[in-house]
């Protein structure tokens, strides 16, 4: 079993998988992102305080970063584990019937993913086919976020399948 097979099954600590260096450097890259990010809200509230004046666009830009981080972060929770589980009141269970709660867990977020991935494409398709842009000044079409959204939700979706296959694996494992 490969260290991605040992994530993506039910009752794995998110230490016992290190990241990859792909993963560290999209990691890095994100991270260096949000604190870009961070940094504009900063210096635009220093300058609507000082000079009245908001020439950053702080709060449209950071808006399109913190959607697509968040959907990246959904895709990467799914390799890491690093969500909230209740593997306490799993693990008093006997082996068929642990394995049966993971597949129903594992349909559960394969529902939720596969509406998060399918509405998001949706409103990325409509925001091209209407030639959508931002309601601002910067005029920033509206696809380029919505796209890398969209792209963040197919992964977690992806990810998801992933984690009901490695489920209905462990039905059959003794």
């Amino acid at each position: 079993m490969s260290e991605t097979d040992t994530a993506l099954t039910l009752g794995t600590r998110p230490a016992e998988l290190p990241l990859s260096k792909f993963e560290a450097a999209w990691a890095i890259f994100l991270g260096t992102l949000l604190l870009f990010t961070v940094c504009i809200i900063v210096a635009d509230v220093i300058l609507r305080a000082l000079f009245a004046i908001s020439p950053l666009y702080s709060f449209e830009i950071t808006n399109y970063v913190f959607g697509a981080f968040c959907s990246w972060s959904f895709a990467l929770s799914m390799i890491h584990n690093p969500h909230v589980r209740i593997d306490f009141l799993v693990d008093r269970f006997a082996h068929p019937t642990k394995a049966i709660f993971g597949i129903l867990a594992a349909l559960s977020l394969v529902y939720v993913a596969f509406f998060f991935a399918k509405s998001s494409w949706e409103v990325t398709f409509r925001s091209f086919a209407l030639g959508a842009i931002s309601n601002s000044s910067l005029g920033i079409s509206m696809v380029l976020p919505q796209a890398l959204w969209s792209i963040g939700n197919s992964l977690f979706f992806l990810l998801s399948l992933r984690l009901l296959y490695s489920a209905a694996s462990a039905l059959r494992r003794p």
